[in-house]
Parts: C-alpha cells; structure tokens; sequence
C-alpha cells in the first residue's frame, strides 16, 4: 500500500471503518489511518493484489457493498465499479443475482440498526456495535429488497441520489477550505464573534450584527454555556437558516439563526472543522472558543460572504446536474431521502407508526429527522 501518485492507474483505493459513512466514501477527503500510518489517498496496485491475493482482488473488483467496523450504527457505501479494496476491519457483500442498492438501504435504515442493538453480544460499550459477518447474516431481508440485478426501483434511485449528493457535498467542503486559505486574513473564536454580536444587538445595530439570533450569548448565557456533554452534534434547520446543536441524545441544547444561506454555510463548515480536527471540548463554551471562523476584513460580518460565493462559483463547474449548489441545500436534500429510504424500509418490515416511532426513538437521529419520517404515515 502506498499515496497514490498523479499518473497512477490499474489501481484499488484502500477504503476502511474511518472513511465510510452512509452512502459516503471519505477516501481523499479525511487521511485513512492504517496500523500506525496515515494516508491522504491510499491505493493497492492491481497487479500485486492479484498476484498475492487473487479472491481478494476478485471480490474488490466486483460491485459491492462495504460496510464500516465498529459504529455506533451501520454504516454502508455501495462501490458500484469496484474501485474500492475494503479494508479489514469493514464487511463486504457481493452478489451476482442482487441489486444491491436496495439492501444498501437497508444497512443504513433506523430498522437495521435496531435489529443490530438487539442482537445478542453485539452491543458494546458506548454504544458501539461488533459488526461483521456473524451480526450481518443474520439480518432478516423483506423479500421486497431482493431485486434482479438489472432491476430497479424507488430505492435504487434514492440510493443513487444519496451517493451522488455526499460526494457532492465532500467537494463543496473541499473547495471552501481552498478559497478560505486564499481570502481570509484572520480567523476569529465563534465565541468572541456571538460576543460583538450581542454588543451590536444591545446598541440597536441589528444590521451590523452576522446572526439573527442564539439561544443565548455569552455574556447572558455563561451557565449554559459552561455546562458539559459528553458528544456534540450539529443539525440543519434549512426552513429557519439555523444550526441547532445538540448532545449524544440529539437533544437540541443550543442554535443559532442566520439571516442568509451563505453565513450559515460558512459557520456550520467551520464547526465541521472543528469536529473533525479531534479537538477535546466538554463544553459549548470550549467548542465555540475552539471554532475558528476564517474571516475577510474589513466588515467581516459582510465581506466573509464572499468566501461561500466564490465557493459557489468553482462548485457550479464540477458539480453533477442534479446537485443543488449551497452545501446546506445539498445537507437538506440528503436529510429527505435519507428519510424517504428510512421511511421505504420501516414499511417493507410492516411497521406501523406507533412501532416505527419506537425504533427512532432508540437511534441517534434529530426530532426533526424522526418527525419527517412519522408525517409520511398520514400522506
């Protein structure tokens, strides 16, 4: 295994736990740790794969569906060209008579997790799940996700939507940090940026303030603010342009507004940053102290904007058709088919209502993610 080079081809991309999300591959995107390195874009050379590892390469060849290790839910990418060697620590499905993008589906629906945690010893601590071909077999599939190979239907079409709109997204990401590295000349805590806010707003200078309005700020807020968690998560509300943050049990405990898409845009991808940087925070005052904004003087509350335009504009020209052009466009676009194929799966299962909302109410999702779910029972 080695980084790939520019001219290389005849290649498998080393894909692990740490680069798989629902319908996502990270590969490129976040380093791949592997034993005690770390890679920006891992590959395997056919050739030596298949001289050593000749089923190895045969099933890494094959369409495919690559499953993470130990997550606190099942997580899926469905490898439709066989790009991909799956690393150790992840599960494989093949099939020559299957679609398998339905089943894609399936392994990152509310449903399959659930039937997981129920599994006897496959529950661990904190949450996470011992997932693997033991816990995998035994997942029962409603006959309506068995589809020929060359058959489709409302899922395959979700899924690749779902795929299409992640991959999507990691490019979005991936040129914003390009054009804040190029336009920003300073970078400012959130914390100290909510704190001016509240200044402004108590002199009557609305209009000079970046957000419309927090939970709470700091200098009327110090209690909540101080408080400690265990996990932060970050939701989109797309209708109110705001960020609600929210705890392990994904119980809102704080949010701000914005008053447009491109400063919502560029304050979620910058606590995006800070998540994923590993930074240790216990609390939202740690967290907002530890989000640094790239910011664009003078008048930044202004002039930062345009880091998300000129984002917007190298993105039209590399996008797919089908994808919007705001990152948080695209976030909300992936919460509603995700909801749609959670929605699909709990129905193939012959859950009701009153039974599906028992099954979210045992998984990591937002009220609001349960309740777009619940809301298709009565249309």
């Amino acid at each position: 295994m080695r980084e790939k080079q520019p001219n290389d081809t005849n290649i498998k991309k080393l894909i692990n736990t740490g680069t798989i999300d629902p319908y996502t591959s990270f590969w490129g995107a976040v380093k791949t740790q592997y034993i005690k390195d770390q890679y920006n874009e891992p590959i395997v050379e056919n050739n030596a794969l298949s001289s050593l590892y000749p089923t190895r390469f045969s099933e890494a060849s094959s369409s495919k569906i690559i499953i993470g290790g130990m997550t606190k839910d099942i997580e899926a990418y469905y490898d439709s060209d066989g790009s991909y060697l799956a690393g150790k620590s992840t599960t494989i499905i093949t099939s020559d008579k299957y679609n398998l993008k339905p089943l894609t589906a399936l392994l990152n629906s509310s449903v399959c997790t659930f039937i997981a945690k129920d599994h006897k010893g496959m529950e661990l601590a904190g949450g996470y799940l011992k997932i693997g071909p033991p816990l995998i077999k035994d997942i029962p599939v409603a006959s309506g996700l068995l589809i020929e190979k060359d058959q489709e239907n409302e899922l395959t079409k979700i899924v690749d939507e779902l795929e299409m709109l992640n991959s999507n997204k990691i490019k979005f990401e991936k040129i914003w940090k390009e054009w804040c590295k190029k336009l920003s000349v300073k970078g400012k805590d959130l914390f100290s940026i909510l704190d001016d806010d509240h200044t402004e707003i108590s002199r009557g200078k609305d209009d000079d303030a970046w957000f419309k309005d927090a939970k709470y700020y700091p200098s009327t807020g110090k209690a909540e603010l101080e408080k400690e968690y265990d996990e932060f998560n970050f939701d989109i509300d797309f209708g109110d342009q705001k960020i609600i943050f929210t705890d392990s049990s994904m119980t809102e405990i704080f949010f701000i507004k914005f008053k447009d898409l491109e400063s919502l845009s560029h304050i979620y991808l910058s606590l995006i940053e800070t998540k994923e940087s590993g930074k240790r925070v216990s609390s939202l005052k740690e967290l907002l102290e530890k989000t640094t904004i790239p910011l664009v003087t003078p008048n930044y509350n202004k002039n930062t904007k345009n880091i998300v335009a000129k984002t917007i504009a190298d993105f039209q020209n590399i996008k797919d058709n089908n994808s919007p052009d705001n990152i948080i466009e695209i976030i909300n676009k992936i919460k509603e088919l995700s909801a749609e194929a959670d929605y699909k799966i709990i129905t193939l299962y012959d859950l009701d209502k009153e039974q599906a909302s028992t099954v979210l109410d045992s998984m990591s999702v937002t009220n609001n993610y349960k309740l777009k779910i619940l809301n298709k029972f009565n249309s």
